[in-house]
């Protein structure tokens, strides 16, 4: 299975030009949430292919691609349906099938790739934009809105989707929370180009302006706190996530900002509180397991799963505690260590170099069984995961 790794600030800003204007989009972004399965010893056809895929996986996709972006839409079609044949479960092309159907203004065989797209990656955020674009283009107001709010909830530093839902708001009437979308888009794209000043203002006149719906104000908080993280104001960068929090409590990019905030000035007791409440809010399903001490164990990670640990532990006792990304191109741990009470004490995301999560020479305070639980952040879901608990 092929992933793209992304860092955390490269996740921020990531793009795709098109929304409601109808433009053609850079497809590759789409690479940065779609990953690519393995080759099905029998696949059903989905139609028939009138090409035959030549290469590896990469390679074909690389070649629809290629198609797409010079304008030849049927020709991208074609290259796409041929890998979907080899390939039903290749989410990456079904979502470039459907960009080059909307292009082609074929908006019910659009809808169908980009619906095909999210039952395979329900997380997939852009596959939800483009189907709210086109539900827009044809109609469907109410449709375009839930998937663009959809979209905001799995990545609410997604400009293209707050682009999207400010048109069509502003088609419909509601011009001010149409205003405040687009300044939110605004401030994110300012972000994304490292105009930090632009960012902060844009995010900022979000949030002033009068009666601005709480759904809303929270997004422009959360973002506004990413900016004064990037600046170093810390302080700052956690009063807004609480304030995002205090809008909405479901809001699970808040308490993974917050906790990496917190744990920048080494309070990881609260960053394992944070992080706790992220991992609850995203779990889709738990794994449970047991740890012994200086034998690690790994597990395949996948997006919202929740795997926990328990392992024996001494009072007075100093271990390093580890989740580490074993591919190097596939998942971003998270961690958080419970104590024999069920508290959390401890969390992290990211000290353990690169991606990889770590609680290093940490202090255990009570004699008991205790809880790890890993899960995953926002720079990768799927891959490899070595989880290991050891002495000092």
């Amino acid at each position: 299975m092929r992933h793209t790794k992304i860092l955390w600030s490269t996740l921020l800003g990531l793009m795709i030009g098109v929304v409601a204007a109808g433009g053609a989009s850079n497809v590759q972004a789409i690479r940065e949430v779609t990953p690519t399965p393995t080759p099905a010893a029998t696949a059903e056809a989905t139609s028939d292919a009138p090409v035959t895929p030549v290469g590896t996986l990469d390679e074909q996709l690389n070649a629809a691609y290629s198609l797409f972006e010079s304008g030849d839409y049927d020709e991208a079609i074609e290259a796409a349906t041929a890998i979907i044949e080899l390939y039903p479960d290749a989410a990456e092309a079904y979502l470039l099938r459907g960009i080059a159907y909307r292009q082609m203004n074929n908006i019910n065989r659009a809808i169908d790739d980009f619906t095909r797209t999210i039952n395979i990656l329900p997380y997939d955020w852009t596959a939800y934009t483009f189907r709210a674009d086109v539900y827009g283009q044809s109609g469907k107001t109410g449709d375009a809105l839930n998937d663009y709010d959809k979209a905001i909830e799995l990545n609410p530093r997604y400009a293209p989707a707050f682009t999207g839902r400010a048109v069509l708001l502003d088609q419909t009437g509601n011009s001010q929370n149409a205003q405040i979308d687009q300044l939110i888009a605004e401030g994110i794209t300012s972000f994304t180009r490292q105009d930090l000043p632009s960012a902060l203002s844009k995010f900022t006149q979000a949030i002033e302006v009068d009666e601005t719906p709480e759904s809303l104000v929270s997004n422009a908080y959360y973002n506004r706190a990413l900016v004064h993280a990037t600046l170093g104001d810390v302080d700052s960068a956690i009063e807004d996530y609480t304030s995002a929090l205090e809008l909405d409590p479901q809001m699970h990019d808040s308490y993974l900002g917050r906790g990496i905030a917190y744990r920048l000035i080494e309070e990881t007791e609260k960053a394992g509180v944070d992080f706790a409440e992220r991992i609850k809010l995203l779990g889709t399903e738990t794994i449970e397991g047991t740890l012994e001490i200086g034998v690690s164990e790994e597990i395949e990670m996948t997006y919202g799963q929740i795997n926990r640990f328990t392992f024996e532990g001494q009072e007075g006792q100093r271990l390093d505690i580890s989740a580490r990304d074993i591919t190097l191109i596939g998942v971003d741990p998270l961690i958080v260590l419970f104590d024999p009470d069920g508290t959390p004490i401890a969390g992290d995301d990211d000290s353990g170099g690169e991606l990889d999560a770590q609680l290093a020479n940490f202090e255990l305070p009570a004699d008991g069984t205790y809880t790890l639980v890993v899960s995953h952040a926002n720079g990768g879901y799927d891959g490899l995961v070595s989880v290991l608990v050891r002495e000092e």
